[in-house]
């Protein structure tokens, strides 16, 4: 099943709706109702099972009156997709995130982590995990030094597209023993170069597919969607999970801390990141933390 939540502002992952048979379902602000002919739910409706009832997961910025509300669902939904590792899931869910920087600012500001450095070892976090939570990671991004090295190197296939001026990573660079960097900078925006985790490089070509969004055209027009203000108040709050897994994890850490046991091996025996444990000890030490440790 595809979850496309990661959408640019002019909404263009609604084009599944007009290209495919999938049963899909639309997430929107809690302030918002939609007037249209697909399944919808408001961000506090949404629940983990849904991955499995559903071959489609979308949502898109104009369903939300802040871009904070908007991040704070994609917060959400990347919780409970960590979530399964625990729960069990029934079908692989592909998160396509169309710019790693969003996956980030999602995480950040919602509050569900603090700072840059935490950001990065969060998004590292999700990468390594994915395997047990049956969640496959397809990461664009215009400017592939912005995606964490941890991830880039994990990546079963990395997909090159026309580089114009982009910097490309040092690990790429094997690749362009076979392929002309000039080539390679201009090449017709159909064709692609694939290089592989088994060290293999292939070149194709595709056309762009019919029901893709056309740039400068309005989707929520010619899909019939309307976006309606219902009077609900929404907010940025955390979600009830998220508080508990806090509450458990910093109880957890604290306990450890003061037998003597020191950050990484906390970490490590929490299957936490290092940074996260680090939040949770200065938390305790500044008195942040108010669930009774």
């Amino acid at each position: 099943m595809g979850v496309d939540v990661f959408s640019s502002d002019d909404n263009e992952g609604l084009g599944w709706l007009r290209g495919t048979n999938y049963n899909a379902l639309l997430i929107c602000g809690d302030d918002y109702d939609l007037e249209c002919n697909y399944h919808y739910v408001h961000t506090s409706e949404f629940q983990p099972k849904m991955f499995d009832d559903y071959q489609l997961v979308i949502t898109v910025p104009s369903f939300y009156s802040k871009r904070e509300l908007m991040y704070s669902t994609l917060s959400r939904i990347v919780d409970y997709l960590k979530m399964r590792a625990k729960f069990g899931w029934n079908r692989v869910a592909c998160l396509a995130v169309r710019e790693s920087v969003e996956l980030m600012n999602s995480r950040w500001i919602s509050g569900s982590i603090k700072g840059k450095l935490e950001a990065e070892q969060d998004f590292i976090t999700l990468n390594n995990q994915a395997h047990h939570n049956g969640t496959g990671l397809a990461i664009d991004s215009l400017r592939p030094m912005s995606i964490v090295n941890d991830v880039r190197q994990l990546a079963d296939y990395t997909i090159i597209k026309r580089l114009g001026r982009i910097q490309v990573p040092p690990e790429l660079h094997y690749v362009f023993r076979y392929v002309q960097w000039k080539w390679a900078r201009k090449m017709p925006l159909k064709d692609f170069i694939v290089y592989t985790d088994a060290d293999e490089i292939y070149y194709g070509d595709n056309d762009t597919i019919d029901w893709h969004v056309v740039r400068g055209e309005n989707m929520l027009s010619n899909l019939k969607i309307k976006v309606l203000p219902n009077g609900k108040s929404a907010s940025v709050e955390p979600d009830k999970t998220k508080t508990d897994e806090y509450t458990e994890n910093h109880k957890k850490i604290i306990e450890l801390h003061e037998k003597g046991e020191n950050q990484s091996d906390i970490a490590s025996k929490l299957g936490l990141n290092r940074g996260t444990v680090i939040r949770h000890l200065k938390d305790h030490t500044s008195g942040q933390c108010k669930c009774g440790v």
